[in-house]
């Protein structure tokens, strides 16, 4: 948990190894897409202090903890 703001962007590295992404996202209550080149994917960077948790602690954790930014 307290490592998730440096694990996030390797791990979102990792999903996106493909040279073209597809990002499908709701603009003005429509579904819009936008066709990603991998060389022009952004820099992602992110504040842990923007990080919550559904479980506190890790001694919480039962199966799983939902990460929220």
């Amino acid at each position: 948990m307290s490592n998730i703001d440096s694990m996030l962007p390797v791990i979102v590295d990792y999903a996106l190894v493909s040279g073209i992404n597809c990002w499908f996202y709701i603009e003005n209550n429509e579904f819009n897409y936008k066709i990603i080149k991998r060389k022009n994917l952004p820099e992602l960077t992110f504040d842990i202090k923007n990080f919550t948790y559904t479980k506190n602690t890790s001694n919480l954790w039962n199966e799983s903890n939902t990460i929220k930014y």
